[in-house]
């Protein structure tokens, strides 16, 4: 499983397979196996965040038409991906990019899901372009005969990103807050099932 700082990775540079979902539909955006409800902003095209084919989230390019075959580089994007918490870690490490500066603190205050605990960090890069990464963790690991500290660790990470250039940064931080706002990550309540194999 990729850790947080892989996921950013990914999403820094944009993610290589994806599938396109047309803008003219609605702006919510469902993932029934990580129990995610996402609604992007007006207009955005949305693409499904895939990792080796299997659907773990979606993407939206902020600045310009998506490309979803190729991602979009490092254009101004928000994302939302998730993945199964195979290292058994009970909290949310925050997993910065390595390169940049730690962003001002009052400019992360407030990015959350709702209802969950979550981490954030923020880099600003030499050239002034931004990445936040918004972590939480959700969901319960249950099934028979499974020890009692695996069955007490949360069973899915979830991981926010914006990146965004320094000319749209304002905008694409308010964006991103209404974004992580009207996120519903459905493990929230009740527990979750171990996929089946």
């Amino acid at each position: 499983m990729p850790g947080t700082r892989s996921l950013a990775r990914i999403l820094a540079v944009g993610v290589a397979l994806a599938h396109c979902a047309d803008a003219a539909r609605a702006r919510v955006y469902r993932n029934s196996e990580y129990g995610i409800r996402a609604d992007f902003p007006a207009g955005a095209r949305v693409c499904t965040a895939l990792s080796g084919g299997h659907p773990v989230g979606f993407h939206a390019r902020l600045d310009g038409p998506t490309d979803c075959v190729n991602g979009g580089g490092e254009s101004d994007r928000i994302a939302l991906v998730a993945s199964y918490n195979s290292a058994f870690e009970a909290a949310p490490k925050p997993g910065c990019p390595d390169r940049g500066r730690p962003l001002e603190a009052g400019l992360l205050k407030g990015l959350a899901f709702p209802h969950r605990r979550s981490v954030v960090c923020g880099v600003r890069g030499p050239e002034g372009s931004v990445t936040i990464l918004v972590s939480a963790r959700g969901g319960r690991w249950t099934g028979p005969g499974l020890p009692a500290w695996i069955v007490a660790t949360p069973l899915i990470d979830y991981v926010a990103v914006l990146n965004s250039g320094p000319k749209r940064f304002q905008t694409n931080l308010r964006t991103f807050r209404a974004f992580l706002k009207a996120t519903s990550l459905g493990w929230a309540k009740g527990r979750a099932r171990r996929p089946a194999r």
